[in-house]
């Protein structure tokens, strides 16, 4: 369920074969994919549209591709998975100024990967999208669809905390497109932006792997991309699938924080109610840890989110120590 793992996998891929079933990716697809850098590079090939990036070499060239580029920048880490804990980077920054490029820059030697620096476009109402897709022998996509964040953690920035499957001929067609260039084989989880000057979709990223909210595109049958998986790789027909856009997945816990920072940022704006379109959006979700037959899985995370909020708490109340003067 992470880039890691995907990357891992098919790189043993000849060890396992007798025990598990796989997709039989590419070799090294899933890495080349997975690598930031890469990816721009994959897109240029494919004519897939990507937002500007620059790889700088040096300090002054990160400096200079900030000015070009226009504050702000998206500044990016190749290959995240490889950032040393104690590090404190980012995987993904914002930066507004040559001096932060050029002082970013000076950490690659720790970072593991190359820093690239990519054009920002702004986010905003119906902007941010991804595509989950499952696709079969000969790349052809087996089950999949496309959806839409209506609210995000970090807000703007972040996962889906709430999305909705929406149709989207662009996405899904630039999605095929993509899959069927590189001979791709299992799920895949893109994530895209639309240009607001343009109207143009670009592409984010690409995770070789299944999405958190992978569940959204259940089917009329309840067939999703794991289940097609498994049904392609054990040599069953996958029927054809009974699309159900509008349906809605909301991860609870991420939900809740996106729901109040927004409406925090909104308050001193505007104070209407909530619209229709806005409640229509929680009815009968697909939730990410609730479910009625098994609500242990949302039991351990309101533990552990309340302990770690109790923990923050007691460490703000812990007096701080004082100085005490030398005798």
């Amino acid at each position: 369920m992470d880039d890691v793992s995907a990357i891992v996998v098919t790189a043993l891929e000849e060890r396992l074969a007798d025990s598990y079933l796989m997709a039989n990716q590419p070799r090294g697809l899933p890495e080349r994919v997975a690598d930031k850098a890469e990816l721009a590079r994959v897109c240029r090939a494919t004519g897939v549209p990507h937002p500007t990036t620059v790889i700088p070499e040096s300090g002054a060239e990160a400096a200079a591709a900030a000015v070009e580029l226009g504050a702000p920048v998206v500044a990016k880490w190749s290959r995240p998975w490889l950032l040393p804990r104690a590090a404190g980077l980012r995987s993904t920054t914002l930066i507004h100024t040559p001096d932060e490029a050029r002082a970013l820059y000076e950490h690659s030697g720790r970072a593991g990967s190359r820093l690239l620096l990519q054009r920002h476009l702004a986010g905003g109402r119906d902007t941010d999208w991804f595509f989950h897709g499952c696709f079969g022998e000969g790349s052809v996509c087996l089950i999949g669809g496309a959806g839409r964040k209506e609210l995000s953690w970090p807000v703007g920035t972040g996962l889906t905390a709430v999305g909705t499957w929406l149709p989207n001929e662009e996405v899904e067609a630039t999605s095929r497109k993509l899959a069927e260039q590189l001979g791709y084989r299992g799920i895949l989880d893109l994530d895209f932006r639309r240009d607001h000057t343009t109207g143009t979709y670009h592409l984010l990223d690409f995770n070789p792997r299944p999405g958190a909210q992978f569940r959204l595109f259940t089917d009329g049958a309840g067939l999703d991309v794991v289940r097609a998986l498994h049904l392609d790789l054990t040599g069953r027909q996958v029927e054809i699938p009974m699309p159900r856009p509008g349906r809605v997945f909301v991860a609870e816990n991420y939900a809740l924080l996106s729901g109040m920072a927004t409406a925090a940022a909104a308050a001193p704006r505007s104070r209407t109610r909530p619209s229709a379109r806005t409640k229509r959006l929680y009815r009968a979700p697909e939730t990410a840890w609730f479910a009625s037959d098994d609500p242990a899985p949302f039991a351990a995370m309101a533990a552990a989110w309340l302990g770690r909020g109790g923990m923050k708490g007691l460490r703000r109340l812990r007096p701080r120590p004082t100085a005490v003067a030398a005798l």
